[in-house]
């Protein structure tokens, strides 16, 4: 399996690996389209990407249009910690897979996948 890692996330704070979005389409056009697992820092749109922080989504487009394109049989992320879970598009499964509640409280069991 091939298994490729992007930091790159939409602008959140003045954290590390920041972008905007015409920017993070660049990096996320990056990604081989033969990758089997993609492993990203922060969520696409609309999947574990609901935060305290903001009153919208904050997941990013252009991942969401990377993943589409590439079908990667997993997408893991984290970031936002209150987004915690799993879904499937495509035939792709999409997990948040953060270890931290909210308080960075270490609470969540590892999540395991079978491809």
């Amino acid at each position: 399996m091939k298994i490729y890692g992007t930091p790159w996330q939409p602008r959140f704070f003045d954290w590390a690996f920041n972008l905007d979005e015409p920017e993070l389409a660049l990096k996320f056009a990056e990604i081989p389209a033969d990758t089997d697992i993609l492993v990203c820092h922060g969520p696409p749109l609309g999947y574990g990407d609901r935060s305290s922080h903001s009153n919208r989504p904050c997941g990013s487009p252009s991942l969401l249009a990377a993943i589409d394109r590439i079908k990667p049989r997993l997408c893991v992320f984290g970031h936002i910690h209150e987004g915690r879970g799993q879904w499937e598009r495509n035939g792709t499964i999409l997990a948040n897979v953060t270890h931290v509640d909210r308080a960075y409280r270490p609470v969540y069991e590892a999540m395991v996948f079978d491809l």
